[in-house]
């Protein structure tokens, strides 16, 4: 069995164990999150049944059933920081995020290949191969997707608002309001404002229900929203007046934003350019004339050379891709 047999079975087995561990921990999440172990997880949390007894009665936390609250006492930093990753992963994907974790294994064992086709490495470059393109990959794609999630949170929020303010002028109430938005809408805004409404009808503190959306979503604009509600409640005003402007707020940044994007198009289409040239004439020349770009890689000043490119095409497009880029 040749080298790039041994580092294929390598690959292989990596990404193997990778998928049957997910399907594992996605298993037993399916088992704990069954309706019936949630309701008797949320009854029980409701009537302290789940709480150890204590010689002592100590403080009670300011939120029992917080999502990315402190940390539990014995649970180690790092296990906090998975379970708040997997929760917001599975926030993103819609709940589906067995499907994010197969494709970007899928993508991650054919972008080894392909660089270990064109990069011939050593024995000890193999290993970190391994190790960085699926962190690399996955966390890209994590960055995609929470991204995408919250434009198309945006996109919805602001009528979202004004349903709520035109069903609390009829004099409905801003629970009832919520839950409405949340029947007539599209996920990812219509699921999340479900389950606000769903907390709400079960009893929940609002702030609680708004602290926990609010680290589902992680949107400043909505952060904004969950202030408005709680100060509100604490000190009255008009609800109405206070959605109108940041709707509007919303709809202008929105607005900018496009603007944005329309001003810096011609250099994001020249870093796309400028990233598929060398590939189509790389790609040209080696259908002409293979002899002619054949050394680059097999020589090791073409491998040199083939690595440099790359590294530089990459430092290339990243800066011009973070400058165009522009924050409203």
């Amino acid at each position: 069995m040749n080298s790039m047999m041994i580092n294929l079975w390598t690959a292989l087995t990596f990404f193997g164990a990778l998928l049957v561990g997910f399907v594992v921990i996605r298993l037993r999440e399916q088992q704990d999150n069954t309706p019936a172990n949630r309701v008797r997880g949320h009854l029980n949390t409701m009537l302290g049944l789940d709480e150890a007894p204590k010689a002592a009665p100590e403080p009670a936390p300011e939120s029992n059933a917080a999502l990315f609250g402190d940390l539990r006492r014995g649970e180690s930093p790092i296990a906090a920081w998975l379970a708040e990753r997997r929760e917001r992963l599975l926030t993103v994907s819609g709940g589906k995020p067995q499907i994010f974790v197969a494709v970007v294994l899928t993508l991650a064992v054919v972008l080894g290949l392909c660089l270990a086709w064109l990069l011939p490495l050593s024995t000890w470059g193999w290993p970190v191969l391994l190790l960085i393109d699926p962190v690399l990959l996955l966390m890209f794609c994590y960055r995609w997707m929470i991204g995408r999630y919250q434009k198309r949170f945006l996109k919805q929020f602001p009528d979202a608002l004004d349903l709520i303010i035109r069903a609390v002028r009829a004099g409905v109430p801003a629970n009832q309001a919520i839950t409405a938005a949340g029947k007539e809408f599209d996920a990812p805004l219509g699921t999340e404002f479900c389950l606000m409404g769903d907390a709400l009808q079960l009893g929940v503190d609002l702030q609680e229900v708004l602290n926990e959306a609010e680290a589902r979503i992680e949107v400043p604009d909505f952060s904004f929203f969950c202030v408005c509600l709680l100060l509100q409640r604490e000190t009255g005003g008009q609800l109405t007046e206070t959605l109108e402007n940041l709707a509007q707020i919303i709809r202008v940044r929105c607005d900018m934003g496009m603007k944005a994007r329309a001003l810096t198009g011609e250099a994001r289409a020249a870093s796309k350019v400028i990233g598929v040239i060398p590939f189509l004439v790389m790609g040209m020349l080696w259908y002409i004339n293979p002899d002619y770009i054949l050394p680059l890689f097999v020589t090791a000043s073409g491998l040199v050379i083939l690595k440099l490119a790359i590294v530089l095409v990459a430092g290339g497009l990243f800066l011009i891709s973070h400058l165009s880029n522009l924050k409203v």
